[in-house]
């Protein structure tokens, strides 16, 4: 975020989502995607990017409420199913 606001400036910028998978495999780059993994995302996107001011006073909001249904396979990639806040029928991941 740093580097992309040293280059354009702050006012040209909005992260509009944010997320991290909880379950469903490895992403094409290889981040394994882990209920700890999201956990810790969510800590770090709360406890240091916001207090440290990374997106510029703008509202930041996460990728999804919750999981697709297991039988949504409208998106390849089975780490793209898994990241909401809450699972597909409604269980809190306890990710903040």
């Amino acid at each position: 975020w740093r580097q992309v606001v040293a280059r354009y400036g702050a006012a040209k910028l909005r992260l509009t989502e944010t997320g991290f998978p909880s379950a469903g495999g490895a992403s094409p780059a290889g981040v394994p995607a882990t209920l700890e993994g999201a956990r810790g995302y969510a800590s770090a996107v709360l406890n240091s990017w916001l207090p440290s001011g990374a997106t510029g006073g703008q509202p930041l909001f996460y990728f999804a409420m919750y999981d697709r249904r297991p039988d949504d396979n409208s998106v390849p990639g089975a780490f793209e199913k898994f990241f909401g806040l809450y699972t597909w029928d409604r269980r809190s991941k306890n990710l903040i």
